[in-house]
């Protein structure tokens, strides 16, 4: 969403939904062009959609993982790891990696991996 935009955020009825457009899903692709692309703004809204968390802690996630990245290459196969660990059934894998990738604990760890688990 623009920063121009005169609509107000909504909440994403389903994981992965674009605020005010719930007819486009987000993916973790779109994610990875927002971290080359340095746009951490979009991939914070990103993950706040495809996980189910604030935009705040979405920020917070994208800014993390770009952070571990510089010394992490290897890190956006972590991110797809996720969803193989969640197929699986794997959940403690999963959370791992989604606590290592992003740095979320507690609830938001856990939401997110709901909303992933659901969109496996």
């Amino acid at each position: 969403m623009s920063e121009e935009s005169s609509e107000q955020p909504i909440e994403p009825s389903r994981p992965g939904e674009y605020l005010n457009s719930p007819k486009k899903v987000v993916t973790f692709k779109e994610f990875a062009q927002a971290i080359q692309s340095e746009d951490l703004r979009r991939a914070g809204e990103i993950l706040s959609q495809l996980m189910g968390i604030s935009t705040v802690d979405g920020l917070a996630a994208a800014t993390f993982f770009r952070e571990k990245l510089g010394d992490n290459p290897g890190l956006f196969r972590h991110v797809m790891q996720i969803r193989t660990e969640i197929q699986n059934g794997k959940n403690n894998a999963a959370m791992k990696l989604v606590m290592d990738c992003f740095n979320l604990d507690g609830l938001n760890a856990m939401q997110a991996l709901e909303k992933l688990r659901g969109m496996a």
